[in-house]
């Protein structure tokens, strides 16, 4: 879209066509108003998703899988590194079944959960159950599990 102005077009910013809209009409202002306050909801709920992530999954995360699933060698794919997730996980297919590595709020549609709970092979996984050479503790998976639960945009 252009605005003309003293006989000279130039394009308008995003913010001048969003603010055109709202004041077009009151619907036009309402669908604007509702969409941005969805929007800054997700926000909200994804740093808090992130914060949790932190708190609660890195740290089990480093201890017992960066070791293999790194930056600089990501097995299967994978970097579970501080530096790349959680945003390597929320919403990423998984290389080795038909559903995401993590899909916010629904921990039985996650990969990782299944990865970890040893119930990969029951949605199509392959593969051992990680991490290799020892299980995570049943508070280790119900933290992960907790985080996956907790991470919606509702």
């Amino acid at each position: 879209m252009t605005i003309v102005a003293a006989g000279a077009a130039r394009a308008r910013s995003p913010f001048e066509s969003i603010l055109t809209m709202m004041t077009s009409s009151p619907l036009a202002a309402a669908v604007a108003a509702v969409g941005f306050l969805l929007m800054g909801g997700a926000c909200l709920a994804d740093e808090a998703c992130k914060g949790a992530f932190r708190t609660s999954v890195q740290p089990i995360l480093n201890t017992r899988c960066v070791a293999c699933h790194q930056d600089a060698a990501r097995a299967g794919g994978l970097s579970l590194q501080r530096t790349s997730a959680p945003a390597s996980l929320l919403g990423v297919s998984s290389r080795e079944a038909r559903m995401a590595l993590v899909t916010p709020g629904d921990p039985l549609r996650s990969y990782l959960f299944r990865k970890t709970a040893g119930t990969h092979l029951e949605v199509g996984g392959n593969g051992a159950r990680m991490p290799l050479g020892g299980r995570l503790t049943e508070a280790e998976i119900k933290a992960i599990e907790a985080w996956i639960t907790g991470c919606t945009a509702d």
